[in-house]
């Protein structure tokens, strides 16, 4: 079985890749350690805004309205701090009902925003801190589910002994994503030329991964061949 490693692992790899050091040295500069640990931090970060990874979407997590109060701080509320927001739901007597989730054009367009009544559509803004808007206000206690994909876990808290959050699968990418962004200048400055063959070759990687483990898993029909004879 393919082995899970850490997220110094990725460093240490990235930092070879680039040529900041040699099997033969004892490890890795501890300053550039520390850059490349930061920077996997970023990279990371970056990833998770700029795709979906099911890996990082979360049980469903939910709280629970209070009478006459529409509008809720997501963050306070929620177990894991949410980046994007998929879909919500309203349970009333353990049924769900899916909201919409309205644009601010949307929500600017509600004339009253402050009128009770049954929860139908929601807003939640794009904040450091972000807030969810009900429309209506509960007049009642209810229970609003939450699907939505978190933030890249944090990598350097614990200097790179902690593990980064996405598949084994996904580790080889990884470090070439790690290699070019410290081959642009943060470690060193490595020729235009080997950084357009990483480039392609993570770029290439990616594709694959995202065609196939970076896809949800559902049943597929089974296909039948046709032939008129």
């Amino acid at each position: 079985m393919a082995q899970l490693v850490t997220a110094l692992a990725i460093c240490e790899g990235a930092l070879r890749k680039i040529g900041a050091y040699s099997p033969y040295d004892g490890g890795a500069d501890q300053s550039e350690m520390a850059v490349a640990i930061n920077r996997l931090d970023i990279v990371l970060a970056e990833m998770a805004g700029e795709d979906r990874y099911w890996w990082l979407v979360p049980t469903t997590q939910s709280f629970d309205t209070e009478e006459g109060v529409g509008s809720y701080d997501l963050n306070a509320l929620l177990d894991t701090d949410l980046l994007t927001i998929e879909r919500l739901y309203a349970r009333r007597n353990g049924m769900d009902t899916e909201l919409t989730l309205l644009s601010r054009r949307q929500y600017e367009d509600v004339a009253d925003k402050t009128a009770e009544g049954r929860v139908c559509s929601a807003y939640i803004d794009r904040l450091a801190v972000p807030t969810i808007h009900l429309i209506k206000v509960p007049s009642e206690i209810i229970q609003i589910r939450v699907v939505g994909q978190a933030d890249a876990p944090n990598v350097s808290a614990e200097k790179g002994e902690t593990r980064h959050g996405f598949p084994k699968s996904w580790q080889r990418y990884l470090e070439y994503r790690l290699a070019i962004d410290l081959g642009e200048g943060p470690i060193r400055r490595i020729p235009d030329g080997e950084l357009e063959d990483m480039n392609r070759t993570a770029e290439r990687l990616r594709i694959r991964l995202m065609s196939y483990s970076g896809l949800e898993q559902v049943a597929h029909p089974r296909t039948i061949a046709y032939r008129d004879l």
